[in-house]
This record gives C-alpha cells, sequence and structure tokens, in this order.
C-alpha cells in the first residue's frame, strides 16, 4: 500500500511540492530565528526610553528555542520525504542492475 501512495505522490508531483513547502518553511524559520535578536536589538536602541534598564530580552535563547525546533523538525521531515520518495532503496538498485545484466 505504501508503494501505491509513494507512486502518486511522485508521478502527481505532490510529493516535490510538499518537500519545497517544508523546505522553505523551515529556512524561514531559521532565517527569522538570526534576524529577531537584531530586530529586538535595534527596536529597544530606538525606544530607549520605553525599556528599562533592567528589562528582559525578547531575543533571548528562550524564546528563539521554539521557533528553532520547529525548523529542524520542518527539515527533518522535509528530508524524510525527499529519501523516501525520490531515492532509491539498495532493493531497487540491485533490481535494475540486475535487469541491466540480462539485457546484456
Amino acid at each position: 500500500m505504501l508503494e501505491r501512495v509513494k507512486t502518486a505522490l511522485v508521478d502527481s508531483f505532490v510529493g516535490a511540492i510538499a518537500i519545497g513547502l517544508l523546505l522553505s518553511q523551515g529556512i524561514s524559520q531559521i532565517v527569522r530565528v538570526a534576524v529577531n535578536p537584531l530586530t529586538v536589538w535595534l527596536l529597544q536602541r530606538q525606544y530607549a526610553e520605553n525599556y528599562p534598564v533592567g528589562a528582559s530580552r525578547a531575543g533571548s535563547l528562550e524564546s528563539m528555542l521554539p521557533q528553532l525546533l520547529m525548523s529542524v523538525f520542518l527539515l527533518l521531515i522535509a528530508y524524510g520525504l525527499l529519501r523516501w520518495l525520490y531515492c532509491p532503496t539498495q532493493k531497487q538498485g540491485q533490481d535494475a542492475t540486475r535487469e541491466q545484466e540480462e539485457n546484456a
């Protein structure tokens, strides 16, 4: 049954679209995590009167960790889908080699 699902996803390009979407979401999350501390720092410098000296930083590691974990999770799912849909398994590689030997 999984082979039928795999064939349907590959033939209809839904798998490629899903992988592209997951990759773009993961990369954009990483960029957002990297740019957020700079944005917070610039806003705190610009509006220093609104931020007391001892105020907690919004760009701290505790606030960035969930976004970073989400981006890693999205990239791992995309990698798993890519391997499952588009990388030949060892059995398929052996079958292709056997067919080439028979044709020769």
